[in-house]
């Protein structure tokens, strides 16, 4: 099967975009030592990817379209920014008062939160993330 050249750019948005949702989930602008983020984020894309394709070809230009978006209002694209300012432009679109802008946050915020959170559980790694000890 040929493998999708624009895959790699993709899967760079989607890690971006899952990092900044698990930013907000911990309240951290840093995840420096925090695990599951790279399985957490190959999750997202798998699911992106086995979607449906009149699904996963909107969500997935929303998705590109989100990362060229930042270049106007933050100077670079989504996944090129550090993450203090991506938690800041993934706000502006949760703020939206817009159904599909809603519609795409969630899918990154809730589904990936909750793999986030899955992984941890599944791996006994919640108390070391969140900093309590035994």
């Amino acid at each position: 099967m040929p493998t999708n050249p624009a895959r790699p750019h993709l899967g760079r948005v989607v890690r971006a975009i899952v990092e900044t949702a698990i930013a907000d989930e911990l309240g951290r602008d840093d995840l420096e030592g925090v695990p599951f983020v790279d399985e957490t984020a190959e999750v997202m894309l798998r699911r992106l990817l086995g979607m449906q394709r009149y699904l996963a070809g909107g969500l997935i230009a929303m998705t590109l379209a989100f990362d060229a978006s930042t270049r106007v209002s933050d100077g670079a694209v989504f996944h090129h920014l550090p993450l203090p300012r991506r938690r800041r432009a993934l706000a502006r679109v949760r703020g939206l008062q817009f159904g599909v802008a809603n519609s795409f946050a969630d899918f990154y915020g809730k589904l990936g939160g909750f793999t986030f959170w899955s992984h941890l559980e599944e791996n006994h790694a919640l108390d070391a993330v969140l900093g309590r000890t035994e």
